[in-house]
Protein backbone atom coordinates (compact mmCIF):
# COMPACT_ATOMS: atom_id res chain seq x y z
CA UNK A 1 0.00 0.00 0.00
CA UNK A 2 2.80 2.43 0.86
CA UNK A 3 4.43 1.99 -2.52
CA UNK A 4 1.22 2.83 -4.39
CA UNK A 5 0.74 5.94 -2.29
CA UNK A 6 4.25 7.16 -3.11
CA UNK A 7 3.67 6.72 -6.85
CA UNK A 8 0.42 8.67 -6.66
CA UNK A 9 2.04 11.43 -4.61
CA UNK A 10 4.88 11.69 -7.10
CA UNK A 11 2.43 12.04 -9.99
CA UNK A 12 0.56 14.79 -8.13
CA UNK A 13 3.82 16.63 -7.36
CA UNK A 14 4.95 16.41 -10.99
CA UNK A 15 1.61 17.74 -12.18
CA UNK A 16 1.65 20.59 -9.65
CA UNK A 17 5.23 21.81 -10.26
CA UNK A 18 5.48 21.28 -14.03
CA UNK A 19 6.20 24.63 -15.66
CA UNK A 20 6.01 26.63 -12.43
CA UNK A 21 8.73 29.12 -11.51
CA UNK A 22 10.22 28.51 -8.07
CA UNK A 23 12.68 30.75 -6.20
CA UNK A 24 14.89 29.00 -3.66
CA UNK A 25 16.98 31.05 -1.26
CA UNK A 26 20.16 29.29 -0.22
CA UNK A 27 20.17 27.06 -3.29
CA UNK A 28 23.93 26.43 -3.07
CA UNK A 29 23.69 24.87 0.40
CA UNK A 30 22.99 21.24 1.23
CA UNK A 31 19.21 21.41 1.60
CA UNK A 32 18.75 23.99 -1.12
CA UNK A 33 20.74 21.95 -3.64
CA UNK A 34 18.62 18.85 -3.02
CA UNK A 35 15.44 20.90 -3.25
CA UNK A 36 16.61 22.31 -6.59
CA UNK A 37 17.33 18.80 -7.86
CA UNK A 38 13.95 17.43 -6.78
CA UNK A 39 11.89 20.34 -8.08
CA UNK A 40 13.79 20.34 -11.38
CA UNK A 41 12.93 16.65 -11.68
CA UNK A 42 9.27 17.56 -11.22
CA UNK A 43 9.51 19.98 -14.15
CA UNK A 44 9.75 23.28 -12.28
CA UNK A 45 11.80 26.22 -13.53
CA UNK A 46 14.08 26.70 -10.54
CA UNK A 47 15.82 29.97 -9.73
CA UNK A 48 18.13 30.53 -6.80
CA UNK A 49 19.60 33.29 -4.70
CA UNK A 50 22.51 32.49 -2.41
CA UNK A 51 26.15 32.97 -1.60
CA UNK A 52 28.58 31.39 -4.05
CA UNK A 53 29.17 27.68 -3.42
CA UNK A 54 32.15 26.75 -1.29
CA UNK A 55 35.39 26.21 -3.20
CA UNK A 56 36.24 22.62 -4.01
CA UNK A 57 33.68 19.85 -4.02
CA UNK A 58 30.17 20.93 -3.09
CA UNK A 59 26.84 19.18 -3.47
CA UNK A 60 25.68 22.01 -5.72
CA UNK A 61 28.51 21.24 -8.14
CA UNK A 62 28.26 17.46 -7.82
CA UNK A 63 24.56 17.53 -8.76
CA UNK A 64 25.39 19.67 -11.79
CA UNK A 65 23.10 22.51 -10.82
CA UNK A 66 25.38 25.32 -11.96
Amino acid sequence: MGRWRSAVEEMVMKEFYKGKRVLITGHTGFKGAWLCKVLSGFGADVYGYALPPAPGRSLFGILGLG
